[in-house]
């Protein structure tokens, strides 16, 4: 189970090392985070590696709500489906 630190760096507050909700089962690809994220500042580990934002990489983001209601979902692309004893951990700035 992964810590989660929240810090106020002086521009934002930061979400350290936050396990995203989602199935892990080799199938699903959504995983939530708890709080809606900047975009540009979202760093994601898959067992330790990191992970590569953006079509044709290891996943992108999304608005689970619709356009405009903030990112909190990333989404792994094939074959990158995350299983069970897999561990995904990610950190942000709030957007």
């Amino acid at each position: 189970m992964a810590v989660i630190q929240i810090v106020d760096g002086g521009s934002g507050l930061d979400v350290w090392h936050e396990t995203p909700s989602g199935v892990l089962n080799g199938i699903n690809t959504d995983f939530t985070t708890a709080s809606d994220f900047d975009p540009t500042t979202l760093s994601v580990s898959y067992n330790g590696q990191l992970q590569k934002q953006g079509s044709g990489e290891d996943f992108t983001v999304h608005e689970s709500g619709g356009i405009g209601t903030g990112h909190d979902t990333i989404r792994f692309v094939r074959p990158k489906l995350p299983r069970s004893g897999d561990e995904i951990l990610v950190s942000y700035k709030f957007a």
